[in-house]
């Protein structure tokens, strides 16, 4: 009986006290929410558990006590009290569900500071990448490289590309993030901490950061692709510039032959305007290419290798030019000496002619006076075939003879120092090819003597003239009968 007294005491006691404890807990599960500030979330979740823990203990002590104290006073209750007991009982027991719901939602908030905290540093990580390496990268694609450096937009590609391709394994780890949004946040319209809303900034910012560096990698793909092209267009129109250059100044090495007729004069003639044609051709494959070079985002490396070509070019020009203006005042002087060789041949046939009035107008005065004019022409044109041999000989005898079979690729390629020296030589002319001469200088060229030459037949009577019997001795009126 003195049990049963106490049990009493205990189950109306410990019944109100495990009820108040029930109703900390229920408030205690209400207050545990997700905190998206990374300090203060696994603070409070620590503060939680402990509290947590006490709760469950008091309440498994009060609902223990009630339970047995029921227990007890079970033996002594009448029937119809019993189940009114048990009832009493049984509420408690229901509600001690509070306890495993905040064990599991504690548990929860453990693991989603855990996925916060995993959250937080791939976003942060990513958002050093991108203002970081993604930036430093573009930066050096984009970053004008040295004018003697040579283009090379094959590499400038595979940088942009192998950016391109770090940027897709990023963007990928992003969507993660993105997916994961709608578990861990606050879907919109919901109310949301500030630093809720801060994590949901930072990944839009990350998003737009990597949509505009996709849209800049693809403007460099674009650009450099481009580059591409005009490098290999530009390459081909070398190819074909080089071999043909070197042909040319081949010819220029070797010269020119010393015309033996008027003839050979002729035709070298009509060859040399040939070659001065086809150079004032060859010259719009390398302007051409010029053209295509400067489409490339980097061309100052070919400005100069296009221009040292047309420095050569010119040079080789300007010899054509020159060989061009000899060897027709050559063949005008010369086409000026057979005609009046020719015509003092008709003369001397018309004085040995027994035709009445064939020798009219003739006289040895006329005659000695157009032998001194065809000294006076066999000297100028020795002058000129004397003024050939310096002038369309070769010049350039003493230079390494060109490599026909150059790589022009590496002409393309040449590195920092060679393009150092071959900028130096396209500021620094050589000496230019001497200019064609002067009148004056021509006249002074040819004083002197100079022995005449002629294929005049004359007759045999000894009142006429000699004729030359050699090419080089001068022609000379005999003396009068």
């Amino acid at each position: 009986l003195i049990d049963n007294l106490e049990s009493w005491k205990v189950f109306e006691a410990k019944k109100v006290e495990c009820a108040k404890s029930l109703d900390s807990a229920d408030k205690h599960f209400k207050s545990i929410k997700r905190v998206y500030d990374l300090e203060k979330g696994p603070a409070e979740l620590a503060d939680k558990l402990k509290v947590a823990a006490a709760m469950r203990a008091e309440i498994e002590d009060f609902f223990g006590q009630v339970d047995t104290a029921n227990n007890t006073l079970q033996i002594f209750l009448p029937l119809e009290m019993k189940e009114g007991m048990h009832g009493q009982v049984k509420t408690l027991k229901d509600r001690l569900t509070v306890l495993e719901e905040i064990d599991q939602a504690l548990a929860e908030i453990f693991k989603f500071n855990q996925e916060l905290a995993e959250f937080d540093k791939t976003l942060t990580t990513l958002q050093e990448w991108l203002d970081g390496k993604a930036k430093e990268k573009l930066e050096n694609i984009r970053k004008p490289q040295d004018a003697l450096l040579p283009p090379d937009p094959e590499e400038k590609c595979g940088k942009v590309l192998e950016l391109a391709e770090d940027l897709l394994k990023k963007s990928n780890v992003c969507k993660t993030l993105e997916e994961k949004r709608p578990d861990m946040f606050p879907k919109e319209g919901q109310k949301m901490s500030r630093d809720a809303k801060e994590f949901l900034e930072r990944l839009k910012a990350l998003r737009d950061g990597m949509t505009t560096l996709d849209d800049d990698i693809n403007k460099e793909f674009e650009k450099y692709s481009g580059d591409v092209r005009h490098f290999a267009e530009y390459q081909t129109g070398l190819q074909e510039f080089y071999p043909s250059l070197v042909e040319a100044e081949d010819k220029v090495n070797n010269g020119l032959d010393t015309p033996d007729s008027l003839v050979t004069a002729e035709n070298t003639l009509s060859d040399i305007k040939n070659f001065q044609s086809s150079l004032e051709e060859l010259i719009k494959v390398l302007e051409n290419a010029a053209t295509i070079a400067q489409k490339m985002s980097h061309h100052e490396h070919a400005d100069i290798t296009v221009a040292s070509f047309r420095m050569r070019w010119e040079n080789t020009h300007k010899i054509s030019k020159q060989w061009v203006h000899c060897i027709n005042e050559l063949v005008e002087c010369w086409s000026q000496l057979e005609g009046k060789i020719e015509e003092l041949t008709k003369w001397v046939d018309a004085s040995k002619s027994s035709e009445p009035g064939a020798q009219a107008g003739l006289s040895i005065d006329k005659l000695e006076e157009q032998l001194n004019l065809l000294k006076v022409s066999f000297k100028e044109k020795q002058g000129l075939v004397e003024s050939m041999n310096k002038t369309c000989k070769s010049k350039l005898s003493g230079r390494r003879k060109s490599q026909v079979l150059l790589n022009v690729r590496r002409m393309t390629m040449l590195p920092v120092e060679e393009m150092r020296k071959l900028s130096q030589m396209v500021a620094n002319q050589p000496e230019e090819y001497p200019d064609v001469p002067s009148e004056e200088e021509k006249k002074e060229e040819g004083d002197g003597d100079v022995s005449v030459s002629a294929t005049i037949q004359l007759a045999p009577p000894a009142e006429n003239p000699e004729a030359p019997a050699e090419p080089a001795a001068p022609a000379e009126p005999a003396p009068e009968s």
